[in-house]
């Protein structure tokens, strides 16, 4: 677990998947939790029962299985409200369009057999999960007094968001990267859409903004004088 920038004066807990590297994000304020792109982690589940959470607000930034996976487990220990868009909502109730079924074969090719077998128990290739509220264009949430504002933005894939939080706190899900370029040849994925809505709302952000990648490190927009994780490039580096 990592603290990172906090957001109206909350810690922002990072918890991270060994070997594929996704990442979790975690506030807590009171008796209530938001928990973005949840997975399975008992050091998680521990936090939030120290400080006897009573319900959690949960946000997908896509469908993708690594980024869903541990919704259900969620819902098992604390009463949920899972917000998402629209298209997300629709694919992750399907293991084939969330990628559950296939996501040993995609996601882990070129690891080692140690790597494999590190990461081969948390694969459920049946996984489903449903979400509460679903929008499409944009929605606003307020969570413990911080704004939230939900931006449907599709590209890495067709159930991608953007959460920006306090204005200037953006988780991109996998529509950033930092120092890797973004993945859209995946089913539901497409890099003119890329191009044209999500490389132009990055590049506008302002330069004290704080990303909070699905992979990766967090950090200002800026990095000793360089746009971080956009270096907008035609090659594969960058976005």
């Amino acid at each position: 677990m990592k603290c990172l920038y906090p957001i109206a004066d909350l810690p922002v807990h990072q918890f991270t998947i060994p070997v594929i590297g996704s990442n979790m994000y975690l506030l807590v304020r009171g008796h209530s939790a938001l928990v973005i792109d949840p997975h399975i982690c008992a050091e998680t589940e521990k936090l939030l029962q120290e400080v006897y959470v009573q319900s959690c607000i949960v946000l997908l930034t896509h469908e993708h299985f690594d980024h869903i996976s541990g919704v259900n487990r969620l819902r098992q220990l604390w009463p949920c409200q899972v917000v998402c868009t629209a298209s997300c909502a629709a694919k992750i109730q399907n293991a084939k369009l969330s990628g559950a079924m296939t996501f040993s074969a995609l996601f882990l090719i070129g690891h080692t057999e140690r790597e494999r077998e590190a990461i081969g128990p948390w694969i459920v290739p049946d996984y489903t999960c449903e979400a509460d509220r679903a929008y499409t264009g944009t929605a606003a949430l307020n969570w413990q007094g911080i704004p939230i504002l939900l931006k449907e933005m599709q590209g890495h894939s067709e159930g991608s968001q953007i959460i920006e939080m306090g204005g200037r706190h953006i988780f991109t899900g996998d529509n950033l990267i930092p120092g890797n370029r973004v993945i859209t040849r995946l089913p539901g994925g497409s890099r003119a859409v890329y191009e044209r809505q999500v490389k132009p709302y990055l590049r506008a952000l302002p330069d004290d903004s704080i990303i909070y990648p699905g992979h990766g490190e967090a950090g200002y927009i800026t990095s000793q004088g360089m746009r971080y994780g956009l270096e907008i490039q035609d090659n594969e580096k960058g976005i």
